[in-house]
């Protein structure tokens, strides 16, 4: 099949068209804050974590309903217990993960002072 692109339609001559817009918590003209990363990074893990932690709960609430119903009356949950468990591990590594970004930003701001914090501010405008 031939390419219908045009020269407009291709990324060698328009880098920045594409279907594809990236998602960002941040105005651009913020996003070079020193801890923005770390905060829209914070954003999307506690998202992922409360989502899961929701359809853990919702299928253990299900589960635990179905017990006292006939088998014919029952709902199946959103996860089987297995798939439970690893949702709930999940969320702990991303527990883990959120926390290990801040103990390395708590050990950037405790060896660099609020002075290089400011220099970081100065320079990221």
């Amino acid at each position: 099949m031939p390419n219908v692109n045009t020269s407009e339609q291709t990324l060698e001559s328009n880098p920045s068209s594409a279907v594809h817009k990236p998602f960002s918590w941040l105005r651009d003209d913020v996003k070079n804050h020193p801890m923005a990363d770390f905060v829209a990074l914070t954003m999307d893990v506690c998202d992922g974590i409360k989502t899961c932690l929701e359809i853990i709960h919702v299928s253990n609430l299900e589960r635990s309903s179905n017990a006292e119903l006939d088998p014919q009356d029952a709902e199946l949950p959103a996860v089987n217990a297995h798939d439970a468990t690893n949702l709930l591990r999940f969320t702990i590594a991303s527990a883990k993960l959120l926390r290990g970004v801040a103990n390395e930003k708590i050990d950037m701001i405790n060896a660099y002072g609020m002075a290089e914090l400011q220099n970081m501010k100065v320079r990221a405008k």
